[in-house]
């Protein structure tokens, strides 16, 4: 059901991203029709949870993660840090 999808999605949306409940609830119910879209926006959100940018803070507003549809994507790969790559660094 749309409803526990939803739920789901509000528990393991990170903090740091904010969720305006009633207006980002009426954009994932104009995306997500089945569970089976939904269970992949989890899955999505699960990517991106765990891609470097999002444990370094930067958790974009849920309506941008929506309307970017985001989790269809594969999250930006990792940034060499500031001094190049470990390799030139040699």
């Amino acid at each position: 059901r749309r409803d526990d999808t939803w739920g789901r999605f509000c528990a393991r949306y990170p903090k740091q991203g904010r969720i305006r409940k009633r207006l980002d609830l009426q954009l994932f119910l104009s995306l997500i029709d089945t569970e089976a879209q939904g269970e992949e926006m989890l899955v999505g959100l699960e990517r991106h949870r765990s891609s470097q940018r999002w444990l370094e803070g930067y958790v974009p507003d849920a309506a941008k993660f929506f309307n970017e549809r985001m989790w269809e994507e594969e999250p930006p790969a990792a940034r060499p840090p500031k001094g190049g790559t470990p390799w030139e660094q040699v």
